[in-house]
């Protein structure tokens, strides 16, 4: 995603028992060369990072996020986003608008699973220039 020379870093993925030393800092210096940005947020998911990747990067700490919730259904897992109570009288078979979104998805068999929150991190660069 890109608005005026921010970007978000939505995921950085690697194999598990397979390494590539400086990867991370490698990608990150090819990306900046080529796009030019100013700001640069990404995040840490707290269930499996300490945020070390990001520290090394020079990425500085901008906070923490508070837990975020899933619902589940039948093994499966859905982003809470699309179960808005705006938009519940569209999705669930059964819908009462005097009831909460999660009142709602309970009289429709929904449970739901909160993580621990997320560190959120921020690399700024100076009119685009990397380092």
């Amino acid at each position: 995603m890109q608005q005026d020379g921010k970007f978000e870093l939505s995921r950085f993925c690697v194999i598990n028992n397979f390494t590539v030393i400086g990867i991370a800092n490698k990608i990150l210096h090819h990306f900046v060369l080529n796009h030019r940005p100013t700001k640069i947020v990404s995040y840490a998911d707290l269930r499996w990072s300490e945020g070390n990747l990001y520290k090394k990067l020079g990425f500085t700490l901008s906070h923490i996020s508070a837990p975020n919730y899933w619902y589940i259904r039948n093994g499966l897992r859905y982003y809470r986003y699309g179960f808005r109570k705006s938009v519940l009288s569209k999705r669930l078979e059964t819908f009462d608008e005097n009831k909460t979104e999660w009142e709602n998805m309970k009289d429709n068999g929904f449970d739901r699973i909160w993580d621990c929150g997320s560190m959120v991190f921020v690399k700024t660069y100076a009119d685009g220039i990397g380092e």
